[in-house]
């Protein structure tokens, strides 16, 4: 008997956004689908046949608010101490 991978890995669902969506949105839709990967339609052509142009992953959010915070503190930094 021949085992496929449809077999091991049972139903898997696949989330697509549109690439202007908000890093809180697109964490959320992690959140919320309980997925560990969403893929990146670039909004040309029909949703049905999906050419994604990437996928993005719970790390890469992570990664753009941690990046997005650090830029925000050093901004408050330089107001503290007036330059």
């Amino acid at each position: 008997m021949e085992l496929r991978i449809d077999d091991a890995s049972g139903s898997i669902d696949v989330i697509v956004i549109v690439g202007d969506v908000t890093i809180d949105d697109g964490s959320g839709s992690i959140d919320v689908k309980n997925v560990a990967n969403l893929k990146i339609h670039d909004g040309s052509g029909s949703i049905d046949v999906v050419t994604a142009s990437g996928d993005v992953s719970i790390g890469d959010f992570v990664q753009a608010i941690i990046s997005d915070q650090q830029e925000e503190i050093e901004h408050l930094e330089h107001y503290i101490h007036g330059q």
